[in-house]
Protein backbone atom coordinates (compact mmCIF):
# COMPACT_ATOMS: atom_id res chain seq x y z
CA UNK A 1 0.00 0.00 0.00
CA UNK A 2 1.11 3.73 -1.17
CA UNK A 3 0.92 5.70 1.78
CA UNK A 4 1.46 9.23 -0.28
CA UNK A 5 -1.14 8.37 -2.96
CA UNK A 6 -3.54 10.95 -3.74
CA UNK A 7 -1.85 13.31 -1.30
CA UNK A 8 0.33 16.88 -2.49
CA UNK A 9 3.60 16.10 -1.64
CA UNK A 10 5.72 18.80 -2.40
CA UNK A 11 9.00 18.07 0.03
CA UNK A 12 10.66 15.14 2.21
CA UNK A 13 13.05 16.26 4.67
CA UNK A 14 15.75 14.07 6.59
CA UNK A 15 18.11 14.67 9.47
CA UNK A 16 20.41 12.80 11.39
CA UNK A 17 22.22 11.87 7.42
CA UNK A 18 25.14 13.93 8.49
CA UNK A 19 24.98 14.98 4.96
CA UNK A 20 23.82 17.84 3.35
CA UNK A 21 21.31 17.04 0.03
CA UNK A 22 18.82 18.63 -1.94
CA UNK A 23 17.61 17.39 -4.89
CA UNK A 24 14.09 16.76 -6.74
CA UNK A 25 12.49 13.26 -7.34
CA UNK A 26 9.14 12.86 -9.46
CA UNK A 27 8.51 16.68 -8.99
CA UNK A 28 9.22 16.01 -5.08
CA UNK A 29 11.81 17.85 -3.14
CA UNK A 30 14.27 15.66 -1.35
CA UNK A 31 16.58 17.33 1.26
CA UNK A 32 18.82 15.67 3.94
CA UNK A 33 19.93 18.40 6.47
CA UNK A 34 22.92 17.49 7.79
CA UNK A 35 23.82 17.78 10.95
CA UNK A 36 25.22 20.34 13.55
CA UNK A 37 27.73 18.83 15.41
CA UNK A 38 29.69 16.52 13.19
CA UNK A 39 29.95 14.50 9.57
CA UNK A 40 31.13 11.04 8.91
CA UNK A 41 34.29 10.62 6.45
CA UNK A 42 34.15 8.52 3.73
CA UNK A 43 35.53 5.64 5.44
CA UNK A 44 32.88 5.20 8.06
CA UNK A 45 29.70 6.39 5.55
CA UNK A 46 29.79 6.32 1.78
CA UNK A 47 29.73 10.11 0.63
CA UNK A 48 26.51 10.57 -1.43
CA UNK A 49 25.79 14.55 -0.14
CA UNK A 50 28.10 17.14 1.07
CA UNK A 51 29.69 16.35 4.64
CA UNK A 52 28.73 19.95 5.98
CA UNK A 53 28.42 20.88 9.17
CA UNK A 54 25.04 23.46 9.40
CA UNK A 55 21.38 23.97 10.18
CA UNK A 56 18.33 24.28 8.00
CA UNK A 57 15.73 26.84 7.94
CA UNK A 58 12.50 26.03 6.52
CA UNK A 59 9.63 28.25 6.00
CA UNK A 60 6.39 26.55 5.02
CA UNK A 61 3.21 28.10 3.55
CA UNK A 62 -0.19 26.74 1.66
CA UNK A 63 1.34 27.91 -1.61
CA UNK A 64 5.27 27.03 -1.05
CA UNK A 65 7.54 26.07 1.06
CA UNK A 66 11.60 27.49 1.01
CA UNK A 67 14.49 25.75 2.80
CA UNK A 68 17.99 27.28 3.35
CA UNK A 69 21.20 25.76 4.86
CA UNK A 70 23.14 27.69 7.02
CA UNK A 71 26.66 27.46 7.59
CA UNK A 72 28.25 30.09 9.55
CA UNK A 73 31.20 31.65 9.31
CA UNK A 74 33.44 29.96 12.00
CA UNK A 75 31.14 26.82 12.63
CA UNK A 76 33.49 23.68 13.74
CA UNK A 77 33.58 20.86 10.98
CA UNK A 78 34.59 17.82 13.10
CA UNK A 79 34.91 14.71 11.80
CA UNK A 80 33.42 11.92 14.28
CA UNK A 81 36.31 9.76 14.32
CA UNK A 82 39.01 12.62 15.12
CA UNK A 83 36.45 13.56 18.68
CA UNK A 84 37.56 11.92 22.12
CA UNK A 85 34.06 10.27 23.04
CA UNK A 86 34.52 8.17 19.26
CA UNK A 87 37.58 6.58 21.00
CA UNK A 88 35.86 5.35 24.16
CA UNK A 89 33.38 4.01 22.34
CA UNK A 90 35.02 1.70 20.10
Amino acid sequence: MNLVTGLDLRIVLSGHVHQYLDRFIDGVRHIWVPSTAFYLPDSIQERVGEKVTGLGLLELSSESCRFDLVCPDGIARNNLVEQTFYSILN
